[in-house]
């Protein structure tokens, strides 16, 4: 019984580390692995957590959107399935503010980041999801 453990644990724990974190904000990443053809949305708070699992696919449909957002200094809105997601980058009174936000459902979840933070984000995603 214990080899069984260990051996769930192991794969359970191979599994995982395939998955590199890209970070929007605090408390909003994506989790994501190319290996596995897997990546998902994560929003966590100290009273709440959501998790979306996406394709690949969707992924770079949402990272592209949020580069446009970026380039652009725009709102950018998409719709995947059940999942919407905005990314405003328009320059308002404090210009490194940018507002992520995204709803599933009744689940939402609305953060500032910092314009920096996008762009290293976008960098990161475009290491990680390459388009073809």
């Amino acid at each position: 019984l214990w080899n069984e453990i260990f051996e769930a644990l192991s794969r359970r724990s191979s599994y995982l580390s395939t998955f590199q974190e890209i970070d929007l904000t605090h408390g909003v990443y994506f989790l994501v692995s190319a290996r596995e053809a897997e990546a998902r949305l994560m929003s966590v708070g100290p009273d709440f957590e959501m998790s979306v699992a996406l394709s690949i696919d969707e992924a770079k449909r949402i990272f592209r959107s949020i580069e446009r957002a970026y380039d652009d200094r725009e709102l950018v809105e998409i719709k995947l399935g059940d999942l919407s997601w905005k990314t405003d980058c328009r320059v308002r009174s404090n210009p490194d503010k940018v507002t992520v936000s995204f709803k599933r459902g009744w689940e939402r979840t609305r953060v500032d980041a910092r314009r920096q933070d996008l762009a290293t984000a976008i960098a990161m995603s475009n290491r990680l999801l390459p388009t073809e």
